[in-house]
């Protein structure tokens, strides 16, 4: 769940399932099964950090609402979990809220994860990058000091 509004702009997965296990299928899906995006990642897409990212067409995602990734792979997966009970951490940006894991009960494939597991629990594999949403405000206060630097100019 984004705690403000953002614009997804790649879809990626950890390099460490990638590059051994072949090609897998990212999808982002609203919460209540629709399908927002979707992608194939590759060993020979591009490297940021320690994960590989392609990008998509700026997606919007609301503030406050929830959203879901998945991932598939049809060689099978090796995914890590993290979570309270579970062992081992991950950092997550403080833009973003982790309401759990969840996964696919409805089939093979890259399907809508349609079920939702313990909070604070998460599947390490999928995610995205995305920019900030500037506040409406702030655009106003750069619009009007432009106009004020050009209207200065002008005399």
């Amino acid at each position: 769940t984004p705690q403000e509004s953002i614009h997804v702009t790649d879809l990626g997965c950890l390099d460490y399932v990638v590059t051994p296990q072949g090609p897998v299928d990212i999808g982002l899906w609203a919460s209540t099964g629709q399908l927002l995006a979707q992608t194939t990642i590759y060993a020979t897409n591009t490297l940021i950090n320690i994960s590989r990212y392609v990008s998509i067409s700026p997606l919007f995602l609301n503030g406050g609402t929830s959203y879901r990734i998945g991932i598939w792979s049809a060689s099978g997966l090796f995914l890590d979990a993290a979570g309270p009970g579970i062992g081992g951490s991950a950092t997550l940006s403080s833009d973003l809220t982790l309401n759990g894991l969840a996964l696919a009960t409805n089939g093979g494939g890259l399907v809508f994860p349609d079920q939702q597991g313990s909070a604070g629990t998460m599947i390490i594999g999928a995610n995205f990058r995305y920019d900030r949403i500037p506040e409406p405000s702030v655009s106003a206060l750069l619009a009007l000091g432009g106009l004020l630097l050009g209207r200065r100019k002008l005399r």
